[in-house]
């Protein structure tokens, strides 16, 4: 699962990574590019770019020269993993990878033309459907309930039992008059009460 998980990962990764890349440096114009970037944009830049460019080989696969500096940083607090010896593995997720690049490349590489409105390219620009289904199950849904509770529908429980707190207070409150004869009674009554329950259990 994890590793269908990371090939997914890959393949949209390589499709939206290049669709900016073809927009951003061969889609049309909208804005003159002027001057130059001063320091404070090209060091991060060239520390992602040296990042990006080598980072992958703190570790690689035994098919691919064995190294692994970053498992070895790890050992301490993961456990050990099998290690895959097969090539097919890494070359089907290159190759879903590269395939998500060439689906951007497909979609997106047109300098001067307009996409082609496919029933793909209509699918991805529809973010894959997912707006409209958020729409379905969530905002419509919540949009409902709003409309049925314009009046304080549910609010008319909570008054409920704030009423009927107030009720039964007032019905308590008449029992404090204030006559320690009629307390003595009703500790009297309790009492007694209390033990004809015990001694009949």
């Amino acid at each position: 699962m994890l590793w269908a998980a990371g090939v997914i990962g890959a393949f949209t990764t390589g499709l939206y990574i290049f669709r900016c890349v073809f927009i951003a440096f061969f889609g049309e114009e909208h804005t003159h590019v002027t001057g130059r970037y001063g320091w404070r944009v090209l060091l991060p830049l060239t520390v992602l770019s040296v990042l990006s460019v080598l980072g992958g080989l703190i570790e690689l696969p035994p098919a691919f020269g064995h190294v692994t500096l970053l498992s070895n940083l790890l050992a301490p607090v993961l456990p050990a993993t099998a290690e895959v010896k097969s090539v097919i593995p890494l070359l089907l997720a290159s190759l879903i990878s590269l395939a998500g690049i060439g689906l951007a490349a497909l979609l997106y590489w047109r300098p001067t033309k307009k996409p082609a409105k496919t029933p793909l390219w209509r699918f991805w620009h529809a973010a894959g459907g997912f707006d409209w289904l958020y729409d379905r199950l969530l905002v419509r849904p919540v949009q409902w309930a709003a409309r049925v509770n314009s009046e304080d529908a549910i609010d008319s429980v909570f008054d409920g039992v704030a009423l009927l707190t107030r009720l039964l207070h007032d019905q308590i409150r008449r029992t404090q008059t204030g006559r320690v004869r009629f307390y003595t009674a009703g500790l009297a009554v309790g009492s007694i009460s209390l033990i004809a329950i015990a001694v009949l259990r």
